[in-house]
């Protein structure tokens, strides 16, 4: 197991090209941080802060994000297939055309987000609040979207194929 980075550790293994793959990054301030198309995945980043940080393209396969707060973050075509991103913040987030296949969203917040072109088939989804988000052309196959609020967000008429919608406030 690796010891628990700083945030100097991760500006210094940015700088030399390092990998961050499993690293422990928990409750790490990685506020505006650059990590475009960097490898995290199996990363340990619980309650860590990425507020505004910019992580387009980055690999986070496997990684666990609970309770993180990423508001802000730019999440543009990156891989977050597999992610726990269970209470959460997503507040304000640009995540065009990234992958959330099989994350877990449990009760995290999405609100004034843009999630458009996005994968979230098997996501579990419950009890979010997904309000004012822009959800065009994403995909929610087999997600489970029980009790979530998504009122005053877009969302194409055919994306919840096959969804749990059970109790979810969704816009008409």
């Amino acid at each position: 197991m690796n010891a628990k980075m700083t945030r100097l550790d991760v500006d210094i293994t940015i700088a030399s090209g390092a990998s961050l793959r499993g690293e422990t990054l928990s409750e790490v301030d990685l506020s505006e941080v650059d990590l475009t198309d960097i490898d995290l995945r199996g990363c340990d980043l619980r309650y860590a802060v990425l507020k505004n940080a910019v992580l387009t393209g980055a690999n986070l396969e496997g990684a666990n994000l609970g309770g993180a707060d990423l508001s802000g973050a730019n999440l543009e075509s990156s891989n977050l297939n597999k992610v726990d991103l269970r209470w959460s913040i997503l507040r304000n987030v640009k995540a065009e055309n990234a992958n959330f296949t099989n994350v877990g969203l449990l009760e995290s917040d999405l609100t004034g987000s843009d999630f458009s072109n996005v994968n979230f088939s098997k996501a579990d989804i419950r009890r979010c609040v997904i309000k004012n988000t822009n959800l065009r052309g994403s995909i929610f196959f087999k997600a489970n979207l029980a009790m979530s609020d998504m009122s005053g967000s877009y969302i194409d008429e055919n994306a919840l194929t096959e969804a749990n919608t059970y109790g979810t406030l969704i816009p008409g």
